[in-house]
């Protein structure tokens, strides 16, 4: 099963935002595993908030001397197993990307975040020797249409070559952002607190499934080849 990098050499760009939805998703119905790769460890801070579900492990201080051996055994025991890297470039990316069957490189719709998205694409394929199997995932986009500036900076991406996005963008949602002060996951949210609570538990539940889609395409080509 699975092994899924969320990077960008960029930090800010929603990483940990969408390595919690999907995990917290998946975790409904599945044992899942988040290796906490970041330094700041807002993953494991959110863990120590009340109401993480019991399929979800949480595992923090991961470093470059210790990732792969804790991607093996995560995968060893996990069907799922997600990794939130680290908003700069590092050596750390460089390994996790080397057991990852899917490389998640979130995206605000701004130039900065692109061109950072970018360049992660370049240094992964340049330390793999090939091209990562990755998406680009816009993350706190707007839910009404997109101004001019979100257009051309998807259109300067698919101009450049890196065309390779999810199709379900994960919104700009009060529901996301409460789940990083409030702990626990979408379910366990109160509506009387938390505004769009059903648009955003239904644009989670569009983007997990998409996610476990592409890893499925995967696993069968794999199968062929």
């Amino acid at each position: 099963m699975p092994v899924i990098s969320v990077a960008n050499s960029k930090g800010g760009c929603g990483k940990t935002t969408l390595t919690l939805i999907l995990a917290t998703e998946l975790a409904k119905n599945y044992p899942v595993t988040i290796l906490d790769a970041d330094p700041r460890q807002p993953i494991v801070g959110w863990a120590s908030l009340k109401g993480k579900p019991e399929n979800l492990t949480v595992i923090g201080n991961i470093r470059e001397k210790n990732i792969l051996a804790e991607i093996q055994d995560a995968a060893a025991s996990t069907p799922f197993v997600f990794i939130d890297l680290e908003g700069t470039a590092s050596r750390m990316i460089s390994f996790a990307a080397s057991e990852s069957d899917l490389i998640l490189i979130p995206i605000k719709e701004q130039g900065q975040d692109a061109r950072a998205a970018v360049n992660t694409v370049i240094a992964l394929t340049d330390e793999l020797g090939h091209e990562p199997n990755y998406r680009l995932a816009i993350t706190q986009s707007k839910v009404i249409a997109k101004g001019r500036t979100a257009t051309s900076v998807i259109q300067g991406l698919k101009a450049e070559g890196f065309d390779k996005f999810l199709n379900v963008e994960l919104h700009e949602r009060d529901a996301f952002a409460a789940l990083h002060t409030l702990g626990g996951t979408l379910d366990e949210l109160d509506p009387a607190m938390v505004g769009g609570l059903e648009k955003a538990r239904k644009n989670a539940e569009l983007i997990t499934d998409e996610v476990i889609a592409v890893c499925a395409d995967q696993e069968s080509e794999r199968s062929v080849a």
